[in-house]
């Protein structure tokens, strides 16, 4: 794969799990209210304060791995961990709207989906021409 575009991946891929981390501390150390009503408005009596912390944990837990791939970006285990998080993303909110109809669909909440989409087809494709270090499996020999 071409440097240039090599490094704009890695950034791609490491922009938005920064820009998360800002929810995530809106969670915890903010208001989750103002999170709660804005992010699952199709059934609010259904969103608590645990959920909102959990998906606090969950979007850092993602923003770690994609961090991860970001600066590892030749690990091909890593490469695959963080495309299924976008993949769980995606799943997550396409459910929520479509099957439990919790998630109102708006243009702010529709720049996640949007985003998470476009790097998954990205990296999906980006997969073919990215030199993979090596995978070593070591089995203990007795």
């Amino acid at each position: 794969m071409e440097v240039s575009m090599e490094l704009f991946l890695r950034f791609w891929i490491a922009i938005f799990p920064i820009m998360a981390t800002t929810n995530t501390y809106a969670i915890y150390f903010g208001d989750a209210s103002s999170f709660l009503e804005n992010s699952y408005t199709g059934r609010p009596g259904e969103m608590t304060a645990l959920a909102a912390r959990l998906f606090g944990v969950w979007t850092t837990l993602a923003s770690v791995v994609r961090i991860a791939c970001s600066l590892y970006l030749h690990n091909k285990v890593l490469y695959y961990v963080a495309m299924f998080t976008y993949l769980i993303h995606i799943s997550h909110f396409t459910s929520e709207m479509l099957i439990f109809k919790t998630w109102n669909v708006s243009m702010g909440f529709k720049i996640p989906v949007a985003v998470s989409t476009m790097t998954l087809v990205w990296m999906f494709i980006a997969q073919w021409y990215i030199e993979f270090e090596e995978v070593v499996v070591r089995s203990k020999v007795n």
